[in-house]
């Protein structure tokens, strides 16, 4: 009898393999609608139809409708660019990590002041900083810890920068004696220019030169035998301040005195000294003989006094000098020279002194022999006093041993700061002096260096 029928019961486990189920014997209506076939099991189906596009990773290609983005301008939304490519209208509210004002932001500061040298910006050179009390604004130029400079430019004026304040004196080298011949004598030479300032202002960092003026030398005998003209001192400098070198002192033949901070004086008939520039000295003295010819030296101008006149035998006294305290003490600098004695025929004239302040005396002429007195030479003023130089004295005739002696040469000048404690730097060169005054430095140059602030 044939089966007609198999049930479940009737099939061992393991019984039916897929060796025994014929190709396409299983049809779509055999197979579960709940089954969970692998896709691994499955060939011949497109990709697409084996990937989850619902999971971003997977879309590696394409485009997506923006039908399929969830856009607009709320929670959880894309904000799509409109067609001109500009963002829509949104409340700036919705914006995060935006600045919203000045003082937010790294860059800027806005403050009720104005910055310091010690405001350290934060970002450098070209910080801003608003002063929100008078609208003034300053960008960082220069940015060194507590050494800062800042560049005004609101409305305001001023820039800010590290500078501080200290006095300085400022003498120029005096001028040299003339040197006289034949009975008359050389005249003495002017003071160097001496300018005192107090309150200058010095930017720190920076190197400011110092120039010490030397002295002029004294007049000597020139190729004829006759005198000579004593030579003008050096100028001073400091920070743009100028002090002018003293005028040389006149000689035999009529000379006048040099013109300078102090003038030169005159040497015989009418000479006239040389003038002094204001600010800074005195007019040298005048020679007013004009006919005797036994005539001292008038003398050099000095910071404090004109010069004095002339017409007889006796050397002029140098102008005085002027005093000043920065050092602490009271010191007199810048005296002009005094004029040479002129020489008779067996008479001895005296020189005139040095103005108060280092000026060189003038010489007295000496030691009359058979055919009268013979010439000295002009006293040099005192170093780094600025001082002008004696004149030398005159001879009785002249001929072999009565050549004329050499006039004195004029004193080097100085340069004197005067800076608080808490301010110097303690760089410099030229090796200056320096002294301590209570809550002050005080830097004497004798000669030329430099100092930064």
């Amino acid at each position: 009898m044939a089966l007609t029928k198999v049930t479940s019961g009737g099939i061992t486990d393991s019984a039916i393999t897929s060796a025994k189920i014929n190709d396409g014997a299983i049809t779509n209506d055999d197979v579960s609608s709940s089954a969970a076939l692998a896709t691994s099991k499955i060939t011949g189906l497109a990709t697409s139809a084996t990937t989850d596009t619902t999971d971003a990773s997977n879309i590696t290609t394409g485009t997506i409708p923006t039908a399929r983005l969830d856009t607009g301008t709320s929670a959880n939304k894309l904000v799509q660019l409109d067609s001109t490519g500009k963002l829509p209208a949104i409340s700036g509210a919705n914006l995060t990590g935006l600045a919203a004002s000045f003082a937010d932001l790294t860059d800027t500061t806005v403050s009720t002041s104005d910055p310091t040298i010690s405001s350290n910006p934060s970002s450098g050179v070209g910080h801003f900083w608003i002063n929100r009390t008078s609208g003034d604004c300053f960008v960082c130029k220069v940015a060194t810890s507590n050494l800062n400079e800042w560049l005004n430019v609101g409305s305001g004026s001023g820039d800010v920068e590290p500078v501080y304040n200290l006095d300085h004196l400022v003498i120029a080298g005096g001028g040299g004696g003339g040197s006289g011949w034949n009975t008359p004598a050389g005249a003495g030479g002017g003071a160097g220019g001496m300018r005192y300032t107090t309150g200058v202002s010095v930017l720190t960092g920076t190197q400011y030169t110092v120039t010490v003026g030397a002295g002029g030398s004294g007049g000597g005998t020139a190729a004829n035998g006759v005198g000579s003209h004593g030579s003008d001192g050096s100028d001073s400098v400091f920070n743009g301040i100028t002090s002018i070198g003293g005028g040389g002192g006149g000689s035999h033949g009529y000379t006048a005195g040099n013109s300078g901070g102090s003038g030169g004086g005159g040497a015989w008939y009418n000479s006239a000294g040389g003038a002094g520039t204001s600010g800074q000295g005195n007019d040298g003295g005048d020679n007013d003989n004009a006919g005797n010819s036994l005539q001292g030296g008038a003398s050099g101008g000095g910071a404090g006094a004109a010069g004095g006149n002339k017409d007889q035998g006796t050397g002029a006294a140098g102008g005085n000098g002027s005093a000043n305290s920065i050092t602490g003490s009271s010191v007199t600098y810048a005296g002009g020279g005094g004029g040479g004695g002129g020489a008779g025929t067996a008479t001895n004239y005296s020189g005139g002194s040095g103005g108060s302040g280092g000026g060189g005396a003038g010489a007295a002429s000496v030691g009359a022999d058979q055919s009268g007195p013979l010439s000295a030479a002009g006293g040099n003023a005192t170093a780094n006093t600025g001082s002008g130089g004696g004149g030398s004295s005159g001879s009785y005739l002249s001929g072999a041993g009565r050549e004329p002696k050499v006039g004195g040469n004029g004193g080097t000048g100085v340069v004197i700061l005067r800076i608080l404690t808490s301010d110097y730097s303690g760089t410099t060169t030229g090796s200056p002096t320096v002294t301590t005054d209570g809550s002050y430095k005080v830097l004497t140059f004798n000669t030329s260096g430099s100092y930064t602030a």
